[in-house]
């Protein structure tokens, strides 16, 4: 619905929801790993699916998953 006000096609809607149902719907734990690395690994991936991608995979990089918190000058 947001995404919709947001003016994103409805296609791509259509393909960010193929995707979660992808990534978050699996019974095995190491599968959201597995997914990840499937889309990671495709070269005609929509650009807001790479960048979904691409967030997930950085949640995880710093303690806790304050990655942002790393960039953060002091």
């Amino acid at each position: 619905m947001g995404l919709s006000r947001a003016g994103v096609p409805a296609e791509e809607i259509s393909e960010l929801d193929e995707v979660c149902r992808k990534l978050f719907y699996r019974r095995k734990p190491l599968a959201l790993a597995r997914a990840m690395a499937e889309f990671d690994t495709m070269n005609g991936v929509n650009p807001r699916v790479k960048e979904m991608v691409e967030f997930l995979q950085r949640r995880g990089q710093s303690r806790n998953g304050r990655y942002l918190e790393s960039l953060r000058k002091s």
